[in-house]
């Protein structure tokens, strides 16, 4: 999945190249697409761990190419892949329509994306999902309490009170500094493009949610999305600037220092992600991880175990697994407790983590492992039944 991963965030650079070099020449298409690697954004999706956005962000650079080159069908069938990655790039779909609309006049095709984009997302929102889910799964994740208790009520309180939506996305110092530090890679010439209206929904997601890992900088993956379109709507003000250069050699001159600072500023920003990569152990295993590896190794694969949210992937393919902490879980077989280099959650300190298994150990569960960080508990009953 990793690879998966690292692969569909390199297939972008070929339609932002491509749109680019429509524009700004070769040249210009090569620094784009190296500075879109580079994003801060995309380095820390990579680094973090698989995510469904990493569909999203090559099917958002193939729509804006699509759309560019006027290829509906192939625009289309892009869109109904962007369905099936996250219901909320139904919006990404819904102001491509706008865009469509307002900026080119094509306005079958505007209103068809328009429209898709949000019945599609009520469709999911309200049926799909909860049926998928056992009900209720959309409202799990729902950070928008400020504007109305439900996806419409808050579209229409964002209508009806734009002064608290103003004030939403600016309130905050992070949010400011997120702002920042996205559009300051790309010189801000994104925002002398038409095609900056595709980035209000991804932007407006983050900034108007009540949930502040969503305008933090290092959050996760939530800044890969807007990757390209900040690349693409770069290059497009570039463009914009340089309609209005007669000449040849300033224009040649303005698009290729353009392109070398877009890259220059790319480079240092967050790259010890990249950094790493240099770093003989980062491609060796750890002693902490060879004894995560033994501690995994214990658990039988038809055992009920309990863990961490950062150690699931690695005991998924088995019928009961359950994130640690939860309320209302039986007693499981099996309890595994990371090392401090992993995250927590979903206790939000360690010592929530460490307070859980000494209640455990005094209520049914012994201690079989525990080295560099990592421990693992099996209940005293299928202990002793197993003759240890």
């Amino acid at each position: 999945m990793l690879v998966a991963q690292a692969f569909l965030t390199a297939v972008a650079v070929f339609p932002i190249f491509y749109f680019v070099k429509k524009r700004l020449g070769g040249f210009a298409g090569v620094c784009f697409a190296a500075a879109y690697s580079l994003f801060w954004g995309i380095q820390l999706m990579v680094a973090y761990d698989f995510h469904e956005l990493a569909f999203g962000v090559p099917l958002i650079a193939f729509l804006i190419y699509f759309m560019d080159e006027e290829k509906w069908t192939a625009y289309f069938v892009t869109i109904a892949l962007l369905f099936c990655v996250k219901e909320d790039l139904c919006f990404f779909v819904a102001f491509a329509g706008i865009y469509l609309i307002v900026f080119k006049r094509k306005f079958k095709y505007g209103f068809i994306s328009f429209f898709a984009g949000i019945v599609v997302f009520l469709l999911l929102t309200k049926y799909v999902m909860p049926y998928f889910a056992g009900g209720g799964a959309f409202h799990q994740f729902y950070y928008y309490e400020k504007f109305g208790d439900t996806p419409w009520h808050a579209f229409l309180g964002a209508v009806k009170n734009p002064a608290l939506v103003y004030h939403e996305m600016f309130d905050h110092p992070y949010k400011q500094y997120m702002l920042k530090f996205i559009f300051n890679p790309f010189l801000w010439t994104s925002l002398l493009s038409p095609l900056t209206t595709l980035s209000v929904p991804l932007l407006a997601e983050r900034l108007l949610s009540d949930n502040w890992k969503f305008y933090v900088v290092d959050a996760y993956y939530y800044s890969a999305t807007i990757a390209p379109v900040l690349a693409m709507t770069a290059a497009d003000g570039i463009f914009v600037i340089l309609k209005f250069i007669k000449y040849r050699l300033v224009r040649q001159a303005v698009f290729a220092a353009a392109g070398l600072a877009v890259v220059w500023l790319a480079l240092p920003l967050l790259n010890y992600k990249l950094e790493k990569l240099w770093e003989p152990q980062f491609c060796r295993l750890s002693e902490t991880d060879k004894s995560g590896n033994k501690a995994l190794a214990l658990i039988p694969p038809d055992a009920s175990v309990a863990a961490q949210d950062s150690v699931e992937p690695h005991l998924c393919n088995r019928e009961a697994l359950v994130r640690m902490l939860e309320p209302g879980i039986p007693d499981l077989d099996f309890i595994i407790c990371a090392s401090p280099e992993h995250s927590p959650w979903p206790a939000p300190r360690r010592d929530w983590i460490y307070g859980y298994i000494d209640e455990k150990m005094k209520n049914g569960y012994i201690k079989i492992f525990d080295e560099n960080g990592w421990k693992v508990l099996e209940k005293k009953s299928l202990y002793a039944l197993r003759g240890k």
